[in-house]
């Protein structure tokens, strides 16, 4: 796993330091004593696995703010807030989004920091696990779900279109359907839409948090917008517990 540690507080980050240097499944370690460091890192194309956030940051912008911008940069990065204040901010993570995996509360418990980060190792191996099988003429390919943002179909070509790249191969989105998981939805017949992507949607489209714009037709509209809800519904009672 690659790992940014980001807290103001340098003692902090020494402790964690010395609790991570333990595990043989952490490749990277970065760690930040300003939030802007950090951003600056992500904006820079580092991407990581998880991120132990500190969310009070002294300042009128917290961990929990930069945690959402995280969400519209790098989806599949995991957030483990921590604290030194448990009842503060229990209420807000679940205000702000953020793809939340924990929370620990400081002085940080080494058991609990490493089961933490299980489930987060977890969660991240079934993610490469789960994946899109294309057949083509030239041989096959494997695209994790979790990396594909929305689908289109152009006469018989399916286009899959991923965080950082395209695949197309010749089929059509009817024959698709079957093999996507829960979290994706068809928006048009042309278009179908990774809804862990979804930063708005409007009366005839659904914008992605990379700026792409997907159209949403009339006759999608009610049925599409009605299973989104309920799938961001189901995400939010999940992250409770």
């Amino acid at each position: 796993m690659k790992i940014a540690v980001c807290d103001d507080n340098v003692n902090e980050l020494v402790i964690l330091k010395d609790m991570l240097e333990k595990r043989v499944d952490i490749i990277v370690a970065d760690y930040y004593n300003k939030l802007e460091q950090f951003w600056n890192a992500v904006v820079c194309e580092c991407v990581y696995d998880v991120v132990l956030m500190d969310i009070d940051w002294g300042g009128a912008q917290m961990g929990i703010d930069f945690a959402n911008r995280l969400l519209n940069k790098n989806i599949n990065t995991k957030i483990i807030y921590v604290t030194g204040y448990n009842d503060k901010f229990s209420q807000r993570i679940f205000l702000t989004p953020s793809n939340l995996c924990g929370y620990l509360v400081k002085p940080v418990d080494e058991k609990m920091l490493y089961a933490m980060l299980d489930l987060a190792a977890k969660a991240i191996d079934k993610a490469h696990k789960q994946k899109l099988i294309i057949k083509k003429r030239d041989g096959v390919c494997s695209v994790p779900y979790s990396d594909i943002v929305w689908l289109s179909s152009e006469l018989r070509k399916v286009i899959i279109h991923c965080i950082n790249e395209e695949y197309s191969y010749m089929g059509t989105l009817n024959e698709l359907k079957e093999e996507l998981p829960p979290n994706f939805a068809e928006c048009h017949k042309s278009f179908w839409v990774n809804m862990d992507y979804i930063k708005r949607i409007g009366k005839k489209e659904a914008e992605m948090f990379s700026g792409v714009i997907v159209p949403i037709s009339r006759a999608k509209y009610s049925v599409f917008l009605e299973r989104y809800m309920k799938y961001i519904e189901s995400c939010v009672n999940d992250k409770r517990g």
